[in-house]
């Protein structure tokens, strides 16, 4: 992408904003992102506008309770059948014998198997026989990007006091420790949230979660004002210390997706593949999510009809 915005930018304006809009959305920078994929991903998500806009973009509304609650009322409709505790370490696919998945705990034995995961997180699975190549090195291309390990930090005080002030809670700078900022508090007020993102190689002085409970104040300060010294809480997700999972966004290079893109979605013999990068619609976003999840689904039921 950053070839191509040299190209044909009329001015050093335009690269210096999809500068902040890479770093923001695809946690890379243009100078090493694909150009392809940031043209599926924009494609997916109807153009470029509602990925960086908040109102009526592809983060205007939220789930009341928090996301989690989707999965937690699935989990009590399909009670015991929701196993914990048992990663995926094995999938054998010998035909016509039935498919093997082998957990630490236990086997399991199957038609069709959906893997709906990220394709880099696929690496820590054994597949027998092994995949086809092509998918084999899409998941490990994937897995191998120069990524920037974010935070997400939420900070939280007694009220949303910058609205008070007259302002939207909202920040985002090339430049600064902190990426972007969110305000995301809850709608009735009850309390004060700012959703912030950074990435530690950025931003050394946060290396800890100690520095960034503070730190991540001062920092809130320079744009809200001296209230955003007086946070009540403090919550972080650091995806580079989740042993299972490579990362929260996706800055996929040049040469991945040409080379292995169709593999994304086409079948490895009786496994089938799910995930949001794998939608056609909002790839990245949990309604990619979902869409691929049911495509899968579908695929798996047309299967066993043949």
């Amino acid at each position: 992408m950053g070839d191509w915005l040299r190209r044909h930018a009329s001015t050093s304006f335009t690269p210096s904003v999809f500068r902040l809009i890479s770093r923001a959305v695809w946690a890379g920078y243009p100078e090493r992102i694909s150009l392809l994929w940031v043209l599926h991903y924009l494609r997916a998500a109807g153009g470029l506008l509602p990925v960086i806009l908040n109102e009526g973009g592809a983060q205007d509304q939220r789930i009341v309770g928090g996301s989690q609650v989707i999965s937690e009322r699935m989990a009590t409709d399909l009670g015991d059948r929701i196993l914990l505790g048992r990663p995926a370490l094995r999938v054998e696919d010998h035909a016509p014998d039935r498919m093997r998945v082998v957990t630490p705990v236990e086997t399991f034995t199957a038609d069709r198997v959906i893997v709906a995961m990220a394709p880099s997180d696929t690496v820590r699975i054994d597949f027998a026989p092994a995949l086809p190549k092509p998918r084999a090195e899409l998941a490990s291309g994937w897995a191998r990007l120069p990524r920037l390990p974010l935070v997400k930090a939420a900070v939280l005080y007694k009220t949303p006091f910058w609205r008070a002030d007259g302002l939207n809670g909202a920040m985002q700078s090339d430049r600064g420790a902190i990426q972007l900022v969110f305000d995301n508090s809850p709608d009735d007020a009850s309390m004060g949230v700012l959703s912030c993102f950074l990435s530690v190689v950025e931003s050394p002085q946060f290396a800890d979660r100690k520095s960034r409970e503070e730190g991540l104040r001062e920092e809130l300060a320079r744009y809200f004002g001296a209230k955003a010294l007086d946070a009540t809480g403090y919550v972080e997700k650091d995806w580079s210390t989740d042993p299972w999972s490579t990362g929260c966004i996706t800055p996929l290079t040049p040469g991945i997706l040409t080379a292995g893109g169709e593999h994304l979605r086409k079948p490895s013999g009786r496994i089938f593949w799910a995930g949001t990068e794998s939608a056609k619609r909002w790839c990245g976003y949990m309604d990619g999510a979902i869409s691929a999840g049911a495509r899968a689904a579908n695929e798996v039921h047309a299967s066993l009809k043949t």
